[in-house]
């Protein structure tokens, strides 16, 4: 038996067009639901029948009742819902857009279309601005989008270009692909994107002004994601050939926190990750970003944890274009720590523009200029770059691993008619790598750059640096487990889930652990020594902290009778280090260093690699690797 329905009157009666006939007790159902069907809401019935509608709009319609729509619905004509209607979409429903059809919310009526896994939702039709204007409400859930407003065509192609009020915008679990531009706002109320996979497709753009963003475990792939809000939460997402831009601050002014963690982005675009503006307040941690021009771009905050990989020589040469910094324009008074930076053609971090970079701490990076030809002249900090007028000053650069690398470059020094004092403090920093030159001469670390009441080899001005040697002797793993680390994982295995972010920080990190007997440990500023980060003792140069075990003075992850020998032999010795048997960094070894000792006897902890294979599945690994 199949019913045909066609729309509520205005009590939310509905109308019954057509009723399959029969005989007999087919006959006698058909009888009572004709007495019944105008007496009774639509929703009442669903409870007992499962109804199939299929029905057609046809050239302009007005929605001022709560409507349900299922089945098959084509739209070809404005179906315009008014504040006093609203429009439900029940799971398994078509939705077909024809000619110059849409949707189109004229004031605040509510909008829900939430299918389920089994039952999505699919808007289909070659439209533009198929839903369209301001609702009370907008939920969206398992729903399937394909082949709306085509890449194709107009570069400002809408499928979805509408506004919730005071009920926010949620997207959960929507697949779009092959489809224009997504743009969602959510004005007085949030905004929540999770979920989705965006796929050959537009740009998504998300709006909650004055309120929050959150675009949480998503996978987008060529279009980029633009939010828009006082606070924004863009974590755990996959992305590949886009960018996350920030927008002004939704007219609020700076972002007062704008929060992205914990993603996956390979670029082949301007820039990975970009405020757009310099004064906001961000959290910029624990992502992977490869490969394009700028992989964070005019950013603030904090920055931590991250990988960024820019452009190898032979992804640049098949671009025809190479990666000019990781980081490019950099707020006031944000810390820059324990990042990755890797393959940067041009400078690892600028500070660009005039007032930039101002009281920032950049402190526990490990830059490696890896795979470039000629590495040793691209500076790892290009400062002060075409200013303007007002002198950066303030910045703090310490503990910080330059592998394979240039020197701290100034552009715009006194000597060139620019100014001084761009740093305050330069000093506990490893050169490994370098060309002779890059150390040899009182101006080879520090080109330009100038410290009040200082010059170069004080205390505060490279004192303390470390230097190994040159380029053409020197052998990386002297001090890092594998400093020629290549990432074994592919787009296709981040976007299938194969492996998780997590998973490949690991092995980034493990990578670029200190070795034992390492220069890096305990050799950067006795300031850092209280680091949380920080186990025991002096603080690491490098973006990693190795894990000490207490008791264990050959580092070899566990404590034993020979760690007990050696601390036996220096017992009573001052300028003591950990591997003489000084666990409390005291500088001697004592009664209490033995007592740390004991407390650790018999331990021991996995090797870093082993960590990392076992989060990853190191059977699938190896055998990759193979």
């Amino acid at each position: 038996m199949r019913y045909s329905v066609y729309n509520h009157d205005r009590q939310g009666k509905l109308f019954l067009l057509a009723v399959e006939k029969g005989e007999g007790p087919k006959a006698r159902v058909v009888q009572i639901l004709r007495q019944t069907m105008l007496k009774v809401s639509f929703a009442a019935i669903a409870c007992a029948l499962t109804l199939s509608a299929s029905f057609a709009f046809a050239g302009d319609q007005t929605i001022s009742t709560s409507t349900v729509w299922s089945g098959t619905v084509t739209v070809d004509g404005t179906v315009t819902v008014t504040s006093a209607g609203s429009l439900t979409i029940q799971p398994g429903t078509i939705v077909n857009f024809v000619g110059a059809g849409n949707i189109n919310f004229s004031t605040s009526g509510a909008f829900s279309a939430q299918g389920t896994a089994a039952a999505p939702i699919q808007f289909t039709g070659n439209q533009t601005g198929a839903i369209t204007g301001s609702a009370l409400a907008m939920t969206l859930s398992n729903c399937i989008v394909s082949g709306m407003a085509p890449v194709s065509g107009s570069a400002r192609q809408y499928w979805l270009n509408a506004t919730a009020r005071s009920g926010g915008f949620s997207m959960t679990n929507c697949t779009i692909s092959n489809s224009g531009q997504t743009w969602a706002t959510a004005s007085g109320s949030n905004a929540t994107v999770s979920g989705c996979n965006v796929r050959d497709s537009a740009n998504f753009w998300v709006f909650a002004y004055g309120k929050s963003a959150s675009v949480q475990n998503n996978k987008f792939q060529n279009g980029f994601i633009w939010t828009n809000s006082a606070t924004a939460n863009v974590s755990g997402n996959t992305v590949i050939n886009a960018d996350i831009t920030a927008g002004n601050g939704g007219g609020n002014g700076a972002y007062t926190n704008f929060v992205v963690k914990d993603n996956y982005i390979h670029n082949d675009a301007t820039a990975s990750i970009q405020y757009g503006i310099v004064n906001t307040i961000g959290d910029i941690s624990n992502n992977v970003i490869r490969g394009c021009l700028w992989n964070l771009s005019a950013v603030g905050g904090h920055i931590a944890g991250n990988v960024l990989e820019a452009y190898t020589p032979a992804e640049a040469t098949l671009r025809g274009d190479h990666t000019h910094e990781n980081i490019c324009g950099v707020a006031n008074n944000s810390v820059i720590e324990r990042n990755i930076l890797l393959n940067s053609s041009y400078g690892s971090i600028m500070g660009l523009g005039d007032n930039l970079l101002r009281n920032c701490t950049v402190r526990n990076n490990t830059i490696d200029q890896r795979g470039i030809v000629g590495a040793h002249s691209i500076p790892p900090f290009y400062l002060n770059h075409m200013p303007s007028g007002v002198q950066p000053s303030g910045l703090n650069i310490r503990n910080n691993l330059l592998l394979r690398t240039g020197r701290i470059y100034d552009e715009q020094n006194t000597a060139s008619g620019g100014y001084a004092d761009t740093v305050s403090y330069v000093d506990y920093n490893c050169w490994a790598g370098q060309n002779a030159d890059g150390y040899t001469s009182s101006s080879g670390r520090y080109v330009g750059v100038q410290i009040t009441g200082k010059v170069e080899g004080d205390d505060g001005f490279s004192m303390h640096d470390v230097m190994l040697p040159t380029i053409a002797t020197f052998n990386p793993a002297s001090l890092v487990n594998n400093a020629n680390f290549v990432d074994p994982y592919s787009d296709a295995d981040m976007l299938a889930g194969t492996y998780t972010n997590a998973q490949l920080l690991a092995l980034y990190q493990q990578a670029y652990t200190p070795v034992a007997g390492s220069a890096l440990i305990n050799a950067g500023s006795p300031t850092d020594a209280s680091d949380p980060a920080v186990a025991y003792g002096q603080i690491d140069i490098g973006a990693i902290e190795v894990s000490l075990l207490p008791g264990d003075t050959d580092m070899d992850r566990k404590v034993t009778f020979a760690d007990y020998i050696v601390l036996e032999r220096n017992f009573g010795a001052t300028s003591a280090t950990w591997a003489m048997g000084d666990f409390n960094g005291d500088g001697k070894v004592t009664f209490a260093d033995y007592i740390i000792l004991e407390g650790g006897f018999g331990k021991s902890v996995p090797e870093p690699m082993t960590l990392a294979l076992l989060a990853a599945g190191g059977v699938a690994l190896l055998r990759r690797r193979a």
